[in-house]
């Protein structure tokens, strides 16, 4: 019922109001899509990364953060130092 479109305003019905009118809570109904298999609006969320997406993948940044480390004259640097290590040589990330 929350997919169905409204004939007079051209809207869907919000899930809150359809739980509400029918007496159900939501928690019951996205336990039922769940199993249903449709899957939760929260579900899909916590899946994907939040923010926008890297440039290199979380596989190559590993390596070049362990080849900065490996090649550092210094033991324990800091994320600072590694971050901007890596910027020198054109991978810019976040901290």
């Amino acid at each position: 019922m929350s997919g169905t479109v409204s004939d007079t305003s051209g809207r869907r019905y919000p899930t809150k109001m359809v739980c509400d009118v029918f007496g159900v809570p939501r928690s019951s109904l996205y336990a039922v899509l769940e199993r249903a298999g449709e899957g939760t609006p929260a579900a899909a969320v916590a899946r994907c990364r939040p923010g926008p997406k890297p440039k290199i993948p979380d596989a190559t940044l590993r390596e070049k953060i362990g080849k900065v480390i490996k090649e550092s004259p210094f033991q324990g640097e800091g994320h600072r130092r590694i971050h901007a290590r890596l910027r020198l040589q054109d991978v810019h990330v976040s901290r």
